[in-house]
Order: C-alpha cells, then sequence, then structure tokens
C-alpha cells in the first residue's frame, strides 16, 4: 500500500519533533520557526531503551518501546503534536525507474507494477511511497521515479510508538536521508555540487563508523565499519551500493595503504577506521562500476564527519585525500531556546544528527 500520512501543509509554523528510534536509543529534537522564520531549537532529549526491546531495527518488544517513549517526552515537556519518524536503510528497499510516461494518472500504477515485479510478490504487506526525480516531456516523455517500500509492520510499530504520545507521523523518512538533511545545513556545504561530485559523511557511532555517499540528491553508498580489529582485511559487512545511479568513484591518490585497525576507538584508531572505510567505499565503487568512459567518472566533492573529536578527524581527512572535510554541525545557525546549554549542544549534536535531519524535513 501507498504511505498514508497526513499533509505536510498546514504545520509549517508549528512545533514539530524528529524521533530517532535506534536499537540502543531513542532520541528527540523539537524545532519551530521563530518570528523571522529561522529555526528554533526548543528542546531536545534522549533515553535509553532496555536491550532487546529493538533488534537489528526490528521493534521486538513494542511494549518496552512505548514506555521508554513516554518517559522521554515527559523529559521534555514538548507541546508538539507532529513527528517525523525514520528506518534504518536496510530496512527499506530503494530504487529508481524510468517510466514511459508524464501523466500523473498513470505513474502510480506503473511505479506499483515495477515495485512488484523487483519484489517479486504483490506490496499487500509493504508500505511504499515514490517521488518524482525528473520529467521529460520535451523529447522522451518519460519520468524518472526514486521509490521506497518497506515491511508494513515495520512502520506500523513506530507509528504506535508515537501515537502512544499524542503525537501524529507526518513524515516517513530514510535514516541516512534524514541525516543529510540536517547534514547539508552546514554553511560550507556544496550548494548546488557539480553532477560528478559527491558527499561523503562519516558517523562515529558507539559500535562503528557509519559511512554514506549522496550523489546527485540520491544515496548511492552505505557500510558500517565495527571498532575492532580488522587486520586491513574487509569486513564481512556487505557494502550496500544503492540500485543504478552510481557509474564509478574516482578518488585522489592515498599515501598509504589500508592500515591495520585497532581493538577500541582511540583518536589513532578512530583514524585508521575513516582511512579504511573511505577506501573501501573507493574499492567497492570502482570495483562494481569501471570508469571506463571520462564523463562516468565520479568524485567525492566533500566530506562530513559526525562524532566525538569530528573537528580533528576532519583535518586528518582533508591531508590524506585533498578534500574538504568538515565536522557535521546540523544545529549550525539556529537560534536555542532558554535552558539549552550550547557547550552540552556542541558535544552532544551528532548524536543527534538524524532526529534534527528528520524535523527540519518537516519544516522545510
Amino acid at each position: 500500500m501507498l504511505v498514508d500520512l497526513p499533509p505536510l501543509s498546514f504545520i509549517k509554523s508549528s512545533s514539530v519533533v524528529g524521533v530517532d528510534i535506534s536499537n540502543s536509543w531513542i532520541r528527540l529534537v523539537e524545532l519551530s520557526r521563530n518570528k523571522k522564520e529561522s529555526l528554533l531549537l526548543k528542546s531536545y532529549a534522549a533515553e535509553k531503551l532496555p536491550s532487546g526491546a529493538i533488534i537489528d531495527g526490528d521493534i521486538a518488544q513494542l511494549g518496552q518501546v512505548i514506555d521508554t517513549m513516554r518517559r522521554l517526552w515527559k523529559k521534555c515537556g514538548s507541546s508538539a503534536r507532529h513527528a517525523a519518524i525514520a528506518l534504518a536503510s536496510e530496512n527499506v528497499m530503494i530504487s529508481t525507474m524510468t517510466l514511459n510516461t508524464t501523466h500523473a494518472a498513470q505513474i502510480e500504477k506503473l511505479v506499483i507494477a515495477e515495485v512488484e515485479q523487483r519484489l517479486g510478490h504483490a506490496i499487500a504487506q509493504t508500505c511504499m511511497d515514490f517521488s518524482i526525480i525528473a520529467t521529460d516531456k520535451a523529447s522522451t516523455d518519460t519520468t524518472e521515479v526514486l521509490a521506497a517500500t518497506s515491511a508494513q509492520d515495520k512502520i506500523e510499530d513506530r507509528l504506535a510508538v508515537m501515537e502512544s504520545v499524542g503525537l501524529t507521523t507526518r513524515l516517513v523518512d530514510i535514516s541516512s536521508y534524514a541525516a543529510y538533511a540536517a547534514l547539508l545545513r552546514h554553511p560550507k556545504a556544496l550548494a548546488a555540487p557539480l553532477l560528478t561530485q559527491g558527499i561523503a559523511l562519516l558517523h562515529m557511532k558507539e559500535q562503528h563508523l557509519h559511512v554514506s555517499l549522496l550523489m546527485q540528491q540520491q544515496l548511492v553508498y552505505e557500510q558500517t565499519h565495527p571498532w575492532q580489529i580488522l587486520n586491513g582485511q574487509a569486513d564481512d559487512n556487505e557494502s550496500a551500493i544503492h540500485d543504478e545511479p552510481m557509474l564509478s568513484l574516482a578518488f585522489p591518490p592515498a599515501s598509504q595503504e589500508i592500515p591495520e585497525l585497532l581493538p577500541k576507538p582511540a583518536p589513532q584508531n578512530i583514524v585508521a577506521v575513516a582511512v579504511y572505510a573511505l577506501l573501501t567505499m573507493q574499492s567497492a565503487l570502482t570495483s562494481r562500476y569501471p570508469a571506463n568512459r571520462a564523463e562516468h567518472v565520479r568524485t567525492i566533492g566533500q566530506i562530513f564527519v559526525a562524532g566525538h573529536d569530528a573537528d580533528d578527524l576532519s583535518e586528518t581527512l582533508t591531508r590524506q585525500f585533498n578534500i574538504p572535510a568538515f565536522a557535521a554541525a546540523p544545529f549550525a545557525g539556529m537560534q536555542l531556546a532558554v535552558g539549552i546549554d550550547e557547550v552540552q549542544l556542541a558535544a552532544e549534536s551528532a548524536d543527534y544528527l538524524i532526529a534534527c535531519g528528520l524535523a527540519v524535513r518537516l519544516l522545510t
């Protein structure tokens, strides 16, 4: 079925919350607009989930997740009524397709038929939504569409969590896209990147480094690298190269081989994992999409780093790869509500990258 959510048109001036439900935490960011139409951070908070409440992105104990959400809601004291939530990319099938029509009445039917063909079954137990990327009426009379499909129960469980505190869900997003919505607010982010440039995100988390690449507004690569010994060999996590849009990636030459990685994320180990992750990204993409023609070559235009010591790591990566790298700043330029400690917010901001991006998507 198509994801059926209430319209966004009347909430532009209201308080909204972005809620990021991960395996270990629920994190919430509340935003609104001030009188000058600038974004105002009204509150943010997090609550740890009981062990086993969520396993690999699936809500295993709905009651525990609801109880955690209620504690979080009481902690932040929000009066918002509109929410945005996200699914992890691994729980969503992302597809791009070219349809031989530009007529709105036919597009939905053709998208459903194409998605069912790729799934191998009817979409009765799935939720699906799509957006039009481009329309060519002048020459080919075609429409480029991006479709996202996920199991119905994964979305319905999250909707139930929001409803437990009186929130109406207005947007179901993909976590990595939400992260980029916050990331691209950075004052140095590429406002209009070239068609051949991508923006890489290195998001440092408790157990792993999550890396992704956005190109032409589409997520084309994702991978996680645990903070454990890799001994210079590729880990068992299979790289996720999304659908067709990526052709090949050209990387500035690195000066050293893939380093041996150490067991704990001490500063020097974080650098080693980050370098390894970027080199793995290069290897996976160039292996699958060899650059046979110059026009197929793609480059990384910028790197953003989110997490502890992001400033130091971004400086190191700039020197290593000769690519501009910056620390992510999801709350940059926002007005802060009374009581929010700016220093503490800066220290914790990377943890709220997805929740912030979800709220930003609702308001912008």
